[in-house]
């Protein structure tokens, strides 16, 4: 038994193909020309502006002082041999593709800003 409250493509007749099919064409057509702007990227050779995420962590960073409470602990036992240098190489990869794991936060102007670490620099290993 169909539901009628929503309808199924099976259900409509060969006009009504045809009118739903012109619509998506035209549709697809109008995307093209609406003048959507696509987001302009930022440089990433400064100080970038906080999000409002960025900003609460920050203030709650001076109100509280830093502590552990955003962080996920979590422990990994392996066995075996471990190859340190393959270790390194991929948290290293791991930290230089991902721009969260390279952000901190610094006081520039006086105002909260968010400053990328550089993709090279390597993570400190205990």
């Amino acid at each position: 038994m169909a539901d009628t409250a929503r309808p199924s493509l099976r259900d409509l007749d060969p006009a009504q193909m045809r009118k739903l099919v012109s619509l998506a064409r035209d549709r697809g057509r109008s995307a093209d020309r609406s003048g959507a702007i696509a987001i302009p990227a930022v440089a990433r050779g400064g100080s970038l502006e906080m999000s409002f995420a960025q900003q609460r962590l920050w203030l709650l960073t001076q109100l509280d002082g830093a502590n552990s409470n955003y962080h996920i602990r979590g422990a990994l036992r392996l066995s075996g041999d471990l190859d340190v240098e393959a270790l390194r190489r991929s948290i290293d990869r791991l930290f230089a593709r991902h721009e969260a794991l390279r952000s901190v936060f610094r006081v520039v102007d006086e105002q909260p800003r968010v400053m990328l670490l550089p993709d090279y620099e390597r993570v400190p290993l205990l």
